[in-house]
């Protein structure tokens, strides 16, 4: 399952790749949320638990390269407009995706000038 892995990994950065900016952190985003974070519980709940090490836990292998990993793939190359049309869940699954970029932005200061971003002088971008 190593070699599924790391062509799911090509295939992330080449979405990444030819995203366009604005769609780019949307999908950043979900990288971080879904396999980032869900992968990690897959892994390591198990790990504590029932002392089973990674490599031997072969339901959160499938679980990430089959169940997580094209979840996370078909919702970043969706973008958040697709996403949040999906009833019920969208909205929300957006909210919650964006809650992290959303508040850099707001802390960045974005929302108390008229410059983006990508227009404020270096230091000035919210980025430590």
């Amino acid at each position: 399952y190593a070699l599924l892995g790391l062509l799911e990994g090509i295939a992330f950065a080449l979405l990444l790749m030819a995203l366009r900016q604005d769609r780019r952190a949307f999908a950043a985003a979900v990288q971080t949320r879904v396999l980032a974070v869900l992968g990690v519980l897959v892994f390591m709940v198990p790990m504590f638990v029932a002392d089973v090490t990674c490599y031997d836990n072969f339901a959160a292998q499938v679980t990430t390269y089959f169940i997580l990993f094209p979840v996370a793939f078909a919702l970043a190359a969706s973008g958040p407009a697709r996403v949040s049309e999906i009833p019920i869940v969208g909205p929300r699954a957006v909210g919650g995706i964006m809650a992290a970029v959303a508040w850099r932005w707001r802390r960045a200061g974005a929302g108390t000038s008229s410059l983006t971003l990508a227009e404020k002088p270096p230091g000035q971008d919210g980025c430590p």
